[in-house]
C-alpha cells in the first residue's frame, strides 16, 4: 500500500492579484488585491506597437503578440511593461480572440442528448445530466478522450453549482459529486455512514473506461496514464486515488478541512464486460482506524498539470511532481502528529515553476509571486518565507530538494482559519532575488515556514500562483560601425584584425533601445583600452536617440601604434545597461617602402625586348600583342606589404593616382589590378603596351591602408616604355548582305547632322557611302565571322542615331555565335554607347561611353584588350580618338565559331559609317587620321 497525502485541492482557483510581504514582518499584513485593467485591442500589437500606443494615450496596453494561456503582458505609458504569469491557464483563445476560463457547469443537448459542460475550457469535457449510466468524458481536442461510466445502473439528474454535479443517493448513503477543473475533471464519493460502506458495491467500487486513440495502463509506482496508440506518449493522466474522512473541521468534498490531510488508496486497472474497469481499492481506506464519516473518495483525470510539486518529510521519498497523488492544495510548515489523522507528523514545503524565457535579458524592476492562503492554524501570523531555488522535477521529493539560493520575503500571515482572518491572497516580494532570475529562462520559488517546529505555522495554499514581473528592456548592445581610416587585415599566417592608419581617429557606433523612442533617449559610453587593460580616454555619456542613433567620438590624445580595444556600453533612463561591446584594433601610421619596378625576361619564345636607357625601347614591340613581363619588389630589408596595386596607362593620359577602394581580394577596377602575395614582398606581372607609350605605375599598401606615397595623393613607382610603330591595321572589306538596311552617299556639309558627311572627316576621292537602317528591324550582315570575342579586338565607326534615348537597346556593330552575342558595340536606353563582352556563363562585361545625341553624328570607337584584361571606350565628335574610359575584363569571353555571322544594325534607326571590326589592339593614332584614308568613293563594307 502507498502511503502519502495530498497537499492540493482540485477545486475552482479564484483569480489571483497583487499581494506583498515586506520582509521581516512581524504583525498581520492586509494584503491588497489589484486587478490590471486590460482594454480589449484587436490584431496582435508587439511590444514595440504597444509601447507606442500607451505613451501616445498614456494608458497601459496589452501586448497582444505575447499573450498566451498562462502568460499576460501590459505595456505602460512610462515605457515599462509588466507580466503576469500563471501556473495554469487563466484563458484561453479561439477565432474571436481570447477569453477568461470559466469551469461553470451549464446544460446544453450534444447530438441530441441534454449534457452538462463547463463554459469556457480549454479541454473539452462533458458531465452527464442523469438518465444513464455516462458520468463524464475527457478530450484534450487532439483525438485522444476517455470516457467514464457508472456500473451500477442509471444515474440521477444531479444538482449543478458551479463546477460541481452532485448525484445524490447513487447508492444507499453515497453521493457521487462531479467537480470540473480548467484541463480535468474528478469524481468524489462522499460515503455518508459505515452502513453505507459495507455495501458490496461500495466495497468493490469501480468506474468503467472507454477510450479513443489512448490506451490506458499502469506506471510501475502505480499512476494510470492514457497513452497515444500511435507515439506512445501520455496525453491523459490520473492524479491517484485520494480520500479523507470528516475528522478535521470543514472537511467536504473539495476539502480535508482544517488540519485534515487527504491520504492515498490503490487505483487498479480491472476488465468486466469487454470494458477496462478503474477499480478503487476501498479497503484500505475502510481498513483505517477511527473513520469519521462521511468519508470521501476523490480520484481524477487531466489533461495537463503546470509544473509544481510539494515534499514532505513524512513521506521523505514519494514525489508529487505535476498534481499525482494531490487534490488541489499546497501545505507549508509543520504538522504534529497528535493533529494529523494519518498519526505521522509532517514538514511540508511547496514550490511552483515558471517559464520566464520571454524575460530574459530584460531589467527586472519588480517582482512578485501571488497565491492563495485558504487555512491557516490560527488567526494568530506566522511567518512564511519564499525562496529562489535551483530547478524542480519529477525527481523531487523530500529527501531531493534543490539547492536554495536566496531568500527573497518573510512575511506573517494567517488567512483562513475562520472568519476572523478569511482566506485571502497574499504575496512574496522576489526582488531581494533579482540577480538569481534576471535571466533564466525558468524560475523556481519555494513557500517555507519561516519557523518549521511552530505547529501554529501549518497553513494551506492554492496549488496554483502568479508571477507578477515590472521590467524594462535594457538597450541593445552598441555595435560598432567604423573607425576612420581602418579596416580589416586578413594575413595569410594569422588571424584576422582591425587596423587603422589614423592615431586620432573617429570611432562611430551604432546604439538603440529595443523600446524605441517611447523608452526615451539612451546615454553611449566609449573607452579606448591599451591591450593589457589601461584606460587611455572616455568619452563620457553621448546622448541619443533610443529609436537608434550613430555615436560619434574622436579620442582627443594620439594614439602610438600599438594594440587597442573599444569598450562601448548604453544606458537608458531607468538605469538598464546594455551589454558591453568589446572591439579590438590597432594602430598603424608607418607607410611600406616603395616598391621598385624591374623588367624579367618573358616566357619562352618572346623574350622581353626593352632597353635599358631612360625610355626603355622595343622598336619591335606591337601594342596589345608584346608580352612584357615585370617583378613588382620591394626594398631589402623593408617590412612586408599587405600587397601591390599596378595600373596600366597610356603616356598620352594623365598621371595615374592611387585607386582608394580596391585592396586584396578585390575585382580590378578600371586599369587597376590589386597583387596581394605570400610574405608580402614582391610579385611578377605580365602586361602588354596600350599605346606608343606606356606607363606603368605601382604602390604599396598595408594593412593599415598606408600607401607607400603620401596617403593615396599622386603617384606611386613608375615605369614608362615605349613599343615600335608596328599595329594592326585593318585592310579588309567584309562585304555585307543588307537585311533592310540601305547603301546611301552623305551630303556635303559639315554640320554633324545625319544627312551630311560628319564633321571632321578626313575622306580622300570623295565621301564613302553610309548604311542607312530605317527602321528597328533592319539589319547588314555578314556571311560568317569577323573576329574571336575571345581575343583582343577593336571596333570603331560613325554613328547617327534617330533617337538616342528609348526602350530598348540599339545593336550597332555584334559578333554574333549560335547561341548568342559575343561581343557587341551598342546604344543603351539612356543613350551612353557601351562596348559588352559576354563571358562563357553568360554573364556581361561592360564599358560605357558618353552620351550620344539624338540626329548628330559621333566617332565611337572601343577595344576588348585580352593581355591587359580591359574593356576602353571613347566619343568623339571628330575623326579621333578622345579620353579612354575604361573598365576591368579579366574573365575569359565566348569565342565565335567560323559560320558566325557580324550583324550591323538591330532595333537601331538611324545611319552608320565608316564601320571598322578587327582583330587586336589598334593603338588610339590608327583610329584616327590615317585609318580613315581607308575607306574611298569605292569602297563598301565592313572594315576588317
Amino acid at each position: 500500500m502507498r502511503k502519502s497525502y495530498a497537499l492540493f485541492r482540485r477545486a475552482c482557483v479564484p483569480v489571483l492579484s497583487l499581494g506583498l510581504l515586506t520582509l521581516g514582518l512581524s504583525v498581520p499584513v492586509a494584503f491588497a488585491e489589484t486587478d490590471i485593467p486590460v482594454t480589449p485591442v484587436s490584431g496582435a500589437k508587439s511590444e514595440s506597437v504597444a509601447l507606442a500606443e500607451a505613451s501616445e494615450t498614456s494608458q497601459d496596453v496589452v501586448v497582444d503578440a505575447a499573450t498566451t494561456p498562462t502568460a499576460l503582458t501590459v505595456a505602460h505609458p512610462d515605457g515599462t511593461l509588466t507580466t503576469t504569469m500563471s501556473t495554469e491557464p487563466v484563458r484561453m483563445q479561439s477565432s474571436t480572440g481570447w477569453s477568461d476560463i470559466s469551469t461553470d457547469l451549464v446544460r446544453t443537448t450534444v447530438d441530441g442528448v441534454s449534457v452538462l459542460k463547463p463554459e469556457n475550457v480549454p479541454v473539452d469535457i462533458t458531465v452527464g445530466a442523469g438518465g444513464s449510466n455516462k458520468i463524464a468524458s475527457l478530450d484534450d481536442k487532439n483525438g485522444h478522450s476517455l470516457t467514464q461510466s457508472w456500473p451500477f445502473g442509471t444515474l440521477p439528474e444531479p444538482v449543478v453549482e458551479g463546477n460541481s454535479a452532485t448525484y445524490q443517493q447513487v447508492l444507499p448513503g453515497v453521493d457521487l459529486i462531479q467537480l470540473v477543473h480548467k484541463t480535468g475533471i474528478s469524481q468524489v464519493l462522499k460515503i455518508e455512514t459505515a452502513e453505507a460502506a459495507e455495501d458490496p458495491r461500495v466495497a468493490e467500487m469501480r468506474i468503467f473506461l472507454d477510450t479513443q486513440n489512448t490506451v490506458v495502463e499502469q506506471n510501475a509506482d502505480g499512476e494510470l496514464t492514457a497513452k497515444d496508440t500511435d507515439s506512445g506518449e501520455v496525453e491523459l493522466r490520473n492524479s491517484g486515488g485520494l480520500w479523507w474522512d470528516s475528522s478535521a473541521q470543514g472537511a467536504n468534498a473539495t476539502d480535508p478541512g482544517g488540519q485534515g490531510v487527504a491520504r492515498p488508496f490503490s487505483l487498479t486497472l480491472g476488465t468486466e464486460g469487454g470494458k477496462q474497469s478503474q477499480t478503487f481499492g476501498m479497503d484500505e481506506i475502510f481498513d483505517a482506524a477511527n473513520l469519521t464519516f462521511p468519508v470521501f473518495v476523490d480520484p481524477d483525470w487531466h489533461a495537463a498539470r503546470t509544473n509544481y510539486v510539494f515534499v514532505d518529510a513524512a513521506y521523505p521519498t514519494t514525489s508529487y511532481w505535476n498534481g499525482y497523488l494531490t487534490n488541489g492544495q499546497g501545505n507549508v510548515g509543520y504538522l504534529p502528529t497528535e493533529w494529523a489523522p494519518d498519526g505521522r507528523s509532517h514538514l511540508a514545503r511547496t514550490y511552483f515553476q515558471f517559464n520566464t524565457s520571454q524575460l530574459v535579458g530584460r531589467d527586472i524592476l519588480a517582482a512578485r509571486l501571488n497565491t492563495v492562503e485558504t487555512w491557516s492554524s490560527s488567526c494568530t501570523p506566522t511567518n512564511v518565507a519564499s525562496w529562489i531555488t535551483g530547478d524542480i522535477g519529477p525527481a523531487t521529493n523530500w529527501n531531493v530538494q534543490p539547492n536554495l539560493i536566496v531568500r527573497t520575503d518573510m512575511g506573517a500571515v494567517a488567512k483562513g482559519y475562520n472568519a476572523s482572518c478569511p482566506a485571502g491572497t497574499v504575496g512574496f516580494d522576489l526582488m531581494a532575488g533579482k540577480y538569481a532570475f534576471a535571466n533564466r529562462t525558468v524560475l523556481n520559488v519555494m513557500l517555507a515556514a519561516g519557523n518549521e517546529s511552530d505547529k501554529l505555522g501549518w497553513k494551506k495554499f492554492e496549488n496554483s500562483a502568479t508571477l507578477t514581473i515590472t521590467h524594462n528592456r535594457p538597450p541593445n548592445t552598441p555595435v560598432i560601425g567604423t573607425i576612420t581610416g581602418g579596416k580589416y587585415a586578413y594575413p595569410s599566417s594569422a588571424p584576422a584584425y582591425y587596423v587603422t592608419r589614423n592615431n586620432k581617429p573617429v570611432f562611430r557606433v551604432s546604439g538603440s533601445d529595443p523600446d524605441g523612442a517611447e523608452g526615451g533617449p539612451i546615454q553611449l559610453f566609449m573607452e579606448v583600452y591599451t591591450k593589457t587593460g589601461a584606460l587611455v580616454r572616455g568619452s563620457g555619456g553621448i546622448l541619443g536617440a533610443g529609436a537608434g542613433d550613430v555615436y560619434d567620438w574622436q579620442i582627443d590624445v594620439n594614439l602610438p601604434n600599438g594594440e587597442y580595444y573599444l569598450q562601448s556600453q548604453s544606458k537608458d533612463s531607468w538605469n538598464a545597461y546594455s551589454g558591453t561591446m568589446h572591439f579590438n584594433f590597432r594602430v598603424d601610421t608607418t607607410p611600406p617602402a616603395a616598391p621598385v619596378i624591374t623588367e624579367i625576361n618573358a616566357p619562352p619564345g618572346n623574350p622581353a625586348k626593352l632597353t635599358t636607357g631612360a625610355t626603355h625601347e622595343d622598336t619591335d614591340g606591337i601594342i596589345g600583342a608584346t608580352i612584357y613581363n615585370f617583378r613588382l619588389q620591394l626594398p631589402a630589408g623593408s617590412d612586408p606589404a599587405e600587397g601591390f596595386v599596378f595600373s596600366i596607362t597610356s603616356g598620352a593620359d594623365p598621371a595615374s593616382a592611387y585607386p582608394m577602394s580596391i585592396r586584396c581580394g578585390d575585382p580590378r577596377i578600371q586599369e587597376y589590378v590589386a597583387v596581394c602575395p605570400a610574405g608580402g614582398m614582391s610579385t611578377d606581372i605580365s602586361i602588354a603596351a596600350l599605346d606608343q607609350t606606356t606607363v606603368l605605375t605601382v604602390w604599396a599598401f598595408d594593412s593599415a591602408g598606408n600607401v607607400s606615397v603620401p596617403l593615396h595623393n599622386a603617384n606611386g613607382s613608375t615605369y614608362a616604355f615605349t613599343v615600335g610603330m608596328g599595329s594592326v591595321r585593318p585592310t579588309t572589306f567584309v562585304e555585307l548582305q543588307l537585311n533592310g538596311a540601305q547603301w546611301t552617299t552623305p551630303q556635303p556639309g559639315g554640320d554633324n547632322i545625319c544627312g551630311q558627311k560628319p564633321f571632321g572627316d578626313i575622306t580622300p576621292g570623295g565621301a564613302p557611302q553610309m548604311l542607312t537602317f530605317p527602321n528597328g528591324t533592319s539589319t547588314a550582315q555578314t556571311a560568317g565571322q569577323v573576329i574571336d570575342p575571345s581575343q583582343s579586338f577593336s571596333v570603331s565607326g560613325w554613328f547617327c542615331p534617330t533617337s538616342a534615348t528609348g526602350t530598348t537597346v540599339q545593336d550597332l556593330i555584334t559578333q554574333w555565335t549560335s547561341t548568342g552575342p559575343a561581343a557587341a558595340l551598342r546604344a543603351r536606353t539612356d543613350g551612353k554607347p557601351e562596348l559588352v563582352a559576354w563571358t562563357g556563363t553568360g554573364a556581361t562585361e561592360t564599358v560605357i561611353g558618353q552620351d550620344l545625341v539624338s540626329g548628330r553624328w559621333a566617332y565611337v570607337s572601343a577595344i576588348y584588350d585580352r593581355i591587359n584584361a580591359q574593356l576602353r571606350i571613347t566619343k568623339t565628335d571628330t575623326n579621333s580618338t578622345g579620353t579612354w574610359i575604361k573598365a576591368a575584363s579579366p574573365v575569359a569571353h565566348k569565342t565565335a565559331a567560323p559560320s558566325n555571322p557580324v550583324q550591323l544594325g538591330g532595333s537601331f534607326v538611324g545611319n552608320i559609317y565608316k564601320p571598322i571590326l578587327t582583330q587586336g589592339v589598334l593603338k588610339p593614332g590608327t583610329f584616327d587620321q590615317a585609318m580613315q584614308h581607308s575607306f574611298t568613293s569605292t569602297s563598301k563594307g565592313l572594315l576588317k
